[in-house]
C-alpha cells in the first residue's frame, strides 16, 4: 500500500509531466499557427483579388443592363407611337 510521501511524489511526477506536456502543446500550437498563416498569404491575396474583379465585373454588368434597359425603353415608346399612329389611321 502506498504511503503519504509516496502519493505525493506520484502526484509532483504527474504534475511536473502534466505541465511539460502542456508547454509542448502550446509550443506546437504557435509553431502550426505561424505555419498555416505563411501558407494562408498568397490565398488571402488571390480571394482578395478576386473579390476586387468581381466588384469590377459587377459593376461592368450592371452597366451594361441599364443601358439595355434604357435602349429597350426607348425602342418601347417609339413602337408604342408607332402602333397608336397606325390605330389611329
Amino acid at each position: 500500500m502506498l504511503n503519504n510521501i509516496e502519493i505525493k511524489e506520484v502526484y509532483k511526477t504527474i504534475k511536473a509531466s502534466a505541465i511539460k506536456a502542456n508547454k509542448e502543446a502550446v509550443k506546437t500550437t504557435v509553431e502550426v499557427k505561424k505555419e498555416v498563416k505563411e501558407v494562408s498569404k498568397p490565398w488571402i491575396k488571390l480571394g482578395k483579388k478576386a473579390l476586387k474583379g468581381g466588384v469590377k465585373m459587377a459593376e461592368a454588368q450592371q452597366e451594361i443592363a441599364v443601358e439595355a434597359i434604357k435602349e429597350v425603353k426607348g425602342q418601347l415608346k417609339e413602337s408604342a407611337s408607332r402602333f397608336q399612329k397606325i390605330v389611329k389611321k
